[in-house]
């Protein structure tokens, strides 16, 4: 189990072109889509997917499966996607459901029967919080920013979550920089603000100091 993240207008700035073919540059990053998926080590297919019919099957004995909660689920498989921005994030609930609708599944295809499973599951805590360092955050919008969002727990527990950049619509989905965030984490800076005052200011933040660790974990059933 993986996720990946599809950018619109991400390319290399430098590319090869034959004369009088250039095509015009995109600015911003554009819409995002996040896909999490289950890649399968099985001659049958590279991804987990079941036929109509034994889809149907699953069905009768699990109704809930027609039930995607919300979830932009792939045509009989338990592969979601999200528009980053617009949708829910991948929360570590949204996570469990994928993977509870995997396991009444798998029964169900036939190319599995008799099979024991083992899911690798990669990045296993991202779901909670990135470490951010302050370092490689620029204080002006535009620049180049180390992340696409600051994720947290605020007193009360609560998960919280603040986009790095703005939305296409806005500035062209440029990135925010440190003095933008800032402000909307509820700081008393302006543009007289030097970066050294302000990283000092945003180490105090809950945003900056929580730190996750990159894990494998195995589930075998």
């Amino acid at each position: 189990h993986d996720e990946s993240t599809f950018r619109s207008n991400e390319i290399s700035h430098k590319r090869w072109m034959a004369d009088g073919h250039e095509p015009f540059f995109v600015k911003g990053r554009g819409r995002s889509l996040m896909v999490s998926d289950f890649l399968v080590a099985h001659p049958s297919s590279p991804l987990l997917r079941l036929s109509d019919s034994e889809f149907h099957s699953a069905v009768k004995k699990y109704p809930e499966l027609s039930n995607t909660s919300g979830i932009n689920y792939e045509t009989n498989s338990a592969t979601a996607s999200i528009a980053i921005g617009t949708d829910n994030y991948f929360t570590n609930d949204v996570v469990l459901e994928e993977f509870e609708r995997l396991f009444k599944l798998l029964p169900f295809k036939k190319e599995f029967k008799n099979c024991k499973f083992e899911v690798l599951v990669d990045n296993a805590t991202t779901h909670t919080t990135k470490l951010c360092s302050l370092s490689d955050f620029p204080k002006r919008e535009g620049y180049r920013c180390p992340v696409d969002f600051l994720e947290w727990m605020d007193q009360n527990g609560k998960h919280q979550r603040l986009s790095c950049y703005y939305p296409s619509d806005v500035k062209e989905g440029c990135s925010k920089g440190l003095l933008v965030i800032a402000k909307e984490l509820g700081f008393d800076v302006n543009e007289k603000t030097k970066l050294p005052e302000l990283k000092e200011k945003l180490s105090t933040d809950a945003a900056f100091k929580t730190v996750s660790v990159t894990t494998h974990i195995f589930i075998y059933f």
